[in-house]
């Protein structure tokens, strides 16, 4: 009779694990179809020549945002295979909280704004200046946390509670929302992996189920505990703790006034700045090739590309590099076996890793094979610019630079017709006007305006035999459009400096008729 009951129990135990793997299966195959539904229909939109410009920013946002929030499905899922395994990297190490906080109030700020919600952060001084744990899971922690109480939060405000326990040396932190809230049914399975409060929550509200249970773990990683207090209709709290380090000797502060922090979100490096320099990119996906060389000669390099490592190590007994960025996966010979025969041939100049592998040791395993820097995939275009950046960026305005950009322009229209010179001058007359509004209007901030004079400039530039403005004002036209206001600026400036070099040439080509 024991063995039977035995029998039954493992039966009931084996059909339970059946139930959730579908019910996993059911759900990822939902959370990765949505967004993919998205990027493969905004991307066909993109084709679709009738669309206006602001049609197609909002297509390739919503390919954006799309991409990003699918990352994070695979990386939640990822992550939680290796808690599971205990072969999650925490790396405790010194570091501020305030800018910690004040990132993850760019990124989550915009987030609640969209959905009509308030988002306050409520600092409950005295704070430690320094801790001692894992900035970057504490991070993936709040976040989640947030992100959930936005997605469950329709109407109200979503609030997060920072403060220390300095005799036991732990942070507390606590996230309060005015959501759908929970039953006490609902909170005893809400931190289950792959389950939501029930299925008529997923059904409505989308996502993974993953998040708060990856949270939780990640909790218990840290030295803290994650637990909930809730009401249905009424809202919910979720509350951690986790240990701060050795506070012994740490200076503590009483207000934000005396913590200098940029709480804006972070500008991402201008395209306009230039490189020179030769970089050889070893990469077997063709998409890849294509993707990482766009980036790369849009920063003024050269890019020469080959399909696998033994290419590589030809290519550089022809011509010397940079810099080789080295794809890691590759056919033939992969990127860790070319690396190691480079340095083994005395080649010395650096090398920076492309991998789809994150975790530490991948990136240690790297660096031993000879690898000066490392790239994960997807590729972070700001991550590229910084790594090539490091070996290739030039000297911002030297001489030679700002003789180079003072060169006088002179209009493609003038070769068929010299006294074109004529229409000319009245044209930059009414061009150095409508450079003064555009900086005005940049000035105030009033980006409408500013849009519409720079279009008119962009149709004017090509018909006077000017490209080069009509190209700089289409893709200024472009930025404010993508609410792009830093590259704004930059190409604002370039603007400036083609219209004195029109100028220039204009006046130069008056005094030569004028003296003719």
């Amino acid at each position: 009779r024991m063995a039977q009951e035995e029998i039954i129990n493992a039966k009931l135990i084996a059909e339970d694990a059946s139930n959730a793997k579908s019910s996993f299966l059911a759900n990822m195959s939902h959370e990765i179809r949505t967004p993919l539904t998205a990027i493969i229909g905004f991307g066909e939109s993109l084709l679709e020549s009738q669309h206006n410009m602001e049609q197609r920013v909002s297509s390739i946002k919503t390919i954006i945002r799309s991409g990003k929030h699918l990352l994070q499905v695979i990386n939640d899922i990822l992550d939680l295979s290796k808690v599971e395994a205990r072969k999650l990297d925490v790396e405790e190490i010194d570091f501020s909280l305030f800018p910690v906080i004040a990132e993850i109030d760019s990124l989550v700020r915009m987030q609640a704004k969209d959905s009509g919600l308030e988002f306050n952060i409520q600092y409950n001084f005295p704070l430690p200046t320094i801790v001692k744990s894992e900035p970057l899971r504490l991070k993936q922690i709040l976040i989640n946390l947030l992100n959930n109480a936005i997605k469950f939060t329709e109407t109200g405000s979503v609030t997060l509670i920072v403060e220390c326990d300095r005799e036991k040396e732990k942070l507390h932190f606590k996230v309060v929302d005015t959501g759908i809230g929970l039953s006490i049914s609902q909170i005893e399975k809400i931190f289950n992996p792959f389950a939501q409060a029930d299925t008529s929550t997923s059904r409505r509200f989308g996502g993974t189920g993953l998040g708060l249970s990856l949270s939780k773990q990640l909790v218990e990683r840290l030295g803290g505990s994650l637990t909930v207090e809730s009401k249905e209709g009424k809202g919910s709290s979720f509350q951690f703790s986790m240990d701060a380090g050795d506070l012994s000797g740490i200076d503590f502060v009483t207000s934000l006034e005396e913590v200098l922090v940029d709480t804006s979100p972070k500008s991402s490096r201008s395209s306009s700045e230039k490189m020179s320099g030769s970089i050889l990119l070893a990469e077997d996906n063709t998409d890849n090739q294509v993707l990482i060389s766009m980036y790369l000669k849009s920063m003024g390099v050269d890019v020469t590309v080959v399909s696998n490592g033994q290419a590589a190590v030809d290519a550089v007994r022809n011509k010397p590099y940079d810099l080789i960025l080295m794809d890691m996966q590759m056919p033939i010979m992969d990127g860790m076996e070319a690396v190691s025969l480079l340095r083994s041939q005395g080649y010395d100049c650096p090398i920076a890793a492309l991998t789809a592998n994150a975790m530490k040791e991948d990136k240690e395993r790297c660096l031993q094979m000879g690898c000066n820097d490392f790239i994960t995939k997807p590729i972070n275009r700001g991550d590229l610019f910084d790594i090539v950046g490091k070996y290739l960026l030039k000297g911002k305005n030297t001489d030679m630079e700002k003789s180079a950009k003072m060169v006088p322009l002179k209009s493609i229209m003038l070769e068929t017709d010299p006294d074109f010179i004529t229409i000319l001058e009245e044209f930059v007359k009414n061009l150095g006007v409508s450079i003064n509004e555009v900086r005005q209007a940049h000035q105030d901030k009033r980006w409408d305006d500013l849009k519409f004079i720079v279009h008119q400039i962009k149709g004017l530039g090509g018909g006077y035999g000017y490209p080069m403005m009509t190209d700089l004002a289409a893709k200024i036209e472009f930025q404010v459009v993508s609410e792009n206001y830093h590259e704004v600026s930059v190409l604002l400036d370039e603007l400036c400096v083609v219209y004195e070099r029109i100028n220039a040439g204009v006046q130069g080509e008056g005094e030569s008729v004028r003296h003719a």
